[in-house]
């Protein structure tokens, strides 16, 4: 991610409060499920290419929560 343009989307007036949330999301950076990458993985423009990876985090989330409540109730069972 280059921090001037997320310095921009955050409509931050110094790059030093930027650097505050990159060195944050740094500490707590994990993979990208492979769901989210693929919803994005034709479009060139990066900002477009954040929405629909946006976007995508919903439906992963779903699919997600159906296999824990489907585990959960296969452990009731």
């Amino acid at each position: 991610m280059n921090p001037w343009r997320l310095q921009s989307w955050m409509s931050h007036k110094r790059i030093d409060e930027t650097m505050i949330y990159v060195h944050v999301a740094e500490n707590h950076c994990r993979e990208i499920p492979e769901a989210i990458t693929a919803a994005a993985v034709a479009e060139l423009d990066p900002d477009r290419r954040v929405l629909k990876m946006l976007g995508a985090r919903g439906s992963h989330a779903a699919a997600n929560s159906v296999v824990i409540n489907e585990k959960a109730v296969a452990a009731v069972s």
